[in-house]
């Protein structure tokens, strides 16, 4: 909704221009007189009223982001992010198995994240979301009770959300007994208490499971030409968590799959299209932003990118965004794949995680690097402190001698090394030519210098399942993921609004 006041009329006293009303003999010329003036009034007051109102029916304002020219308000969203620090479990308090659906946050630890502002209910209350390209469901903490023996839960910096009334809750029998099934995971007992809620549990890969209800409520977003929009959502309120994570109140799930925000909205028509950009800026500066139903078709038209196909969705409940992987390269050395590999786009990492097939071939090239150049290979310390599990362990050197003396003057040696290259297989063209895509990850992206103990290490983590870049090698570039026709492309960019 656009704000405005809609002003106050002040009415003036009318001073009478023609003295007293004239004789009789003279009233009929002064009656006339008078009239003519109030038309002329009236007319020039018509015309001042139609040109100031066609003023305002120009093109809508576009000054979130004036150099996309994006057009009307269903044309998309963009949402800023914002840093917070999020603060995990100890390691020892992780329970056993799991499903791996959406967020890998690897570290258990205090990590530096990125959030978005939206505001829920009814009255409308803002919170903080994480944005996860790996998962499928809107959560956020609710002030749910599911009459259960443990306390609720009290965590959420903007405190929990309280659903409107009884109506805002999708049952499990009745009309909504259908809809409930299609977003749980797995059955659930529908019983009276519960309330008949729609009841799921949300299992991420790092181990944690959050259990809540399914409801249906206001989510009140920001279109690109600056004005409020009530766009309504299905999100589930969540009451019990196994390992929370403190620093937002909770995640909305972007992933390449049915059932997301992003492919509600489409289906309702409250966007045009189902188009999910990311854009994580590198650096202390701006943080970047994630975008839904905006095409960025004018940042690409001089650019050279190419589209690349996404892996097809999943029906097991996977969401990840993935194409596939034709090459890696480093320094004076490339690795081709010879068989189909995949690699995953997931915002809702902190680290990079790499099957066998991509994580032995790139660790080798580092590893013949950093030795060539009398590098040493040593453990990560705090390794068992930082991951769930024991093999998620960090690749560290120890820099040679004559170095180490060098570095109490420098701030890392991270300088030192080359960026990776991923090779990505373009969508043939027309011509039946096709070019492939490059991704060039920065080594400040994906190492880290431990300046206390004096070791390098590379922030890629040996995945038993599967590959992804996480957010550390999406920086500095805009990915825009075209749901669907299932392709994704991406650029340099600054990821400035």
């Amino acid at each position: 909704m656009r704000r405005g006041g809609c002003g106050e009329f002040l009415q003036t006293p009318l001073t009478p221009r023609d003295g007293p009303i004239p004789s009789a003999v003279n009233f009929e010329s002064w009656g006339a007189r008078r009239f003519w003036r109030l038309t002329i009034i009236v007319a020039c007051s018509m015309i001042i009223y139609i040109i100031i109102w066609s003023s305002q029916l120009g093109p809508p304002s576009t000054s979130i982001v004036p150099a996309y020219h994006l057009g009307s308000k269903k044309s998309g969203f963009v949402f800023p992010l914002h840093r917070h620090r999020s603060r995990f479990p100890d390691a020892s308090d992780v329970m056993e198995g799991g499903m791996r659906r959406g967020r890998r946050a690897a570290s258990r630890r205090e990590s530096e994240e990125f959030h978005v502002e939206m505001k829920l209910g009814v009255p409308p209350k803002k919170f903080h979301f994480h944005m996860d390209t790996g998962s499928r469901d809107t959560w956020v903490y609710c002030q749910v009770s599911r009459n259960l023996d443990e306390p609720p839960i009290e965590l959420g910096p903007n405190g929990k959300f309280e659903p409107r009334d009884e109506s805002s809750y999708i049952q499990c029998i009745g009309h909504t007994a259908s809809l409930c099934s299609e977003y749980q995971y797995e059955p659930h007992l529908c019983n009276s208490v519960d309330k008949y809620h729609c009841v799921n549990d949300l299992n991420y890969a790092d181990d944690s499971t959050y259990s809540g209800v399914l409801v249906n409520e206001s989510l009140m977003v920001s279109t690109i030409d600056n004005s409020d929009m009530d766009a309504m959502g299905l999100f589930w309120c969540i009451n019990e968590a196994s390992h929370p994570f403190t620093g937002t109140d909770g995640i909305i799930g972007l992933g390449n799959c049915k059932k997301t925000l992003g492919d509600q909205w489409t289906t309702n028509k409250v966007i045009s299209q189902n188009v999910l950009g990311v854009c994580l800026a590198k650096g202390p500066g701006p943080v970047g932003y994630i975008s839904l139903g905006v095409n960025f078709k004018k940042k690409f038209e001089e650019s050279t990118s190419v589209w690349s196909k996404l892996t097809p969705m999943s029906s097991a409940g996977e969401c990840a965004y993935s194409s596939p992987l034709a090459s890696i390269s480093f320094h004076d050395k490339t690795f081709v794949f010879t068989s189909e590999t995949n690699l995953g786009f997931d915002t809702g990492s902190d680290m990079m995680y790499l099957e066998a097939v991509i994580y032995e071939p790139l660790l080798d090239m580092l590893d013949s690097y950093a030795t060539s150049r009398g590098y040493v290979r040593v453990e990560d310390s705090v390794a068992q402190s930082y991951y769930v599990h024991q093999s998620e362990q960090r690749q560290c050197w120890a820099p040679p001698a004559k170095m180490q003396r060098a570095l109490l003057t420098k701030a890392s040696p991270i300088s030192h090394f080359h960026a990776l290259t991923f090779t990505f297989k373009g969508i043939p063209r027309a011509t039946g030519h096709s070019s492939d895509q490059n991704l060039i990850v920065e080594p400040a992206s994906y190492l880290s210098w431990n300046a206390p103990e004096r070791k390098l290490c590379a922030n890629i983590i040996l995945s038993p399942k599967d590959s992804d870049l996480g957010a550390i090698g999406m920086k500095g570039h805009l990915f825009v993921f075209d749901v669907e026709n299932q392709k994704v492309q991406w650029k340099v960019d600054a990821c400035t609004l």
